[in-house]
C-alpha cells in the first residue's frame, strides 16, 4: 500500500476506489447480470454487444445505468470493507510475520466474506432491479425495496447470503492473493507513472484470475437473489444450485455473463487498486 493508514483512512481510500470503479463500471455490471439471469441452455446466450444494444434501445443511458442508486450506496461501504478487513485479517494472521501467497489469499477470502455480510441487501436490491424480467416492476429502487418487503418480507433482504459468502470470498482471496504474487514477479518501476501502471496490470490480474474462479459463483448467486414465489424452491444454495444449472444447462450457462464481468472486474480491479494506492497517497502527503 502507498500508505500506512489508520483504520478511518482506510475506509475512506476503500469508499473513493469503489466509487470510481462503479460509475466507470456499472453498464457491463447490469449486461452481465442480464446475461447470467437468461435460463436457456444454447450456450453462453446473447452477446455483450448484443445486450448493450438492446438496453440503449430500451431506454439509453438511463437504462444502461438502471439500479445505480443501490450500488452507489453500497459500493463505498462494499470496498471500504475488503480493504480494510483485509488490513485487519492482515494483522491478525500475518502480523510481523512472512507474508505468503497462502496467507494473502485467506486474508482476502475472509475479507471477501467478510465484505458480502456487509453488502447484502444493497446487491439483493441491485439484481432485482437489474433484471429483464423486472422492467417494469419497480419504478426505482426505494419502490423495489417497499414492494419486495410487502410481498416477501424483510427477510427477503437476506436472500442469497450463503452463495455470496462463497462468491465474494472467492473472488477477494484470488484478488489480493495474485496482487501480492505479481508485485513479487513483476520489475520495480522507477517513476510514479511507471508504479501506478505496475499497480493497475496486478489489480487487473487480480481481477482476472479472480472473475475466472468465481463466475460460475456469481451465476448462482444472481439466480438466488432473482428468484421468488415457487423458483426459490429451484434456486436456494449454492452447491445445490451450481449442479442443477449444470445438469439443466450444461457447463457453458456457468459462465454465462463472464465477458462483461471480466470486462469490469479485470480493468476495474486495477481502476481500484490504483485508486486507492492515490488517495493513501494523497492522505498520507497531507499529514
Amino acid at each position: 500500500m502507498a500508505a500506512d493508514l489508520t483504520i478511518p483512512e482506510t475506509i475512506f481510500a476503500g469508499a473513493c476506489a469503489g466509487l470510481m470503479e462503479l460509475m466507470v463500471m456499472h453498464p457491463l455490471d447490469t449486461v452481465k447480470t442480464r446475461m447470467q439471469l437468461a435460463t436457456s441452455s444454447a450456450g453462453l446466450g446473447p452477446s455483450v454487444a448484443g445486450t448493450l444494444r438492446a438496453l440503449w434501445t430500451d431506454g439509453g443511458v438511463p437504462r444502461l445505468y438502471r439500479g445505480l442508486l443501490a450500488p452507489a450506496a453500497q459500493e463505498p461501504i462494499k470496498r471500504a470493507a475488503k480493504f480494510t478487513f483485509n488490513k485487519k485479517y492482515n494483522q491478525m494472521i500475518i502480523g510481523d510475520g512472512t507474508p505468503t501467497w497462502a496467507k494473502k489469499t485467506l486474508c482476502g477470502a475472509l475479507a471477501g466474506a467478510t465484505e458480502a455480510v456487509t453488502i447484502q441487501p444493497f446487491e439483493f436490491v441491485k439484481i432485482r432491479m437489474q433484471a429483464g424480467n423486472r422492467v417494469n416492476a419497480y419504478a426505482n429502487t426505494m419502490d423495489a425495496v417497499r414492494k419486495i418487503a410487502k410481498a416477501e418480507g424483510v427477510g427477503a433482504f437476506a436472500t442469497g447470503i450463503e452463495s455470496a459468502l462463497w462468491r465474494s470470498g472467492t473472488w477477494n482471496g484470488t484478488y489480493f492473493g495474485m496482487i501480492f504474487y505479481m508485485d513479487q514477479v513483476l520489475p520495480q518501476a522507477e517513476s510514479r507513472p511507471g508504479r501506478l501502471g505496475r499497480k493497475f496490470v496486478t489489480g487487473v490480474v487480480g481481477g482476472i484470475c479472480g472473475t475466472v474462479l468465481n463466475n460460475p459463483l456469481d451465476v448462482v448467486v444472481s439466480r438466488v437473489r432473482n428468484a421468488a414465489g415457487e423458483e426459490k424452491a429451484k434456486y436456494r444454495f449454492m452447491w445445490p444450485s451450481l449442479f442443477r444449472i449444470l445438469r439443466e444447462e450444461g457447463a457453458a450457462s456457468l459462465y454465462k455473463g463472464f465477458v462483461p464481468k471480466v470486462m469490469r472486474l479485470g480493468p476495474g480491479g486495477g481502476i481500484m487498486i490504483v485508486t486507492f494506492d492515490l488517495v493513501s497517497s494523497f492522505i498520507a502527503a497531507r499529514r
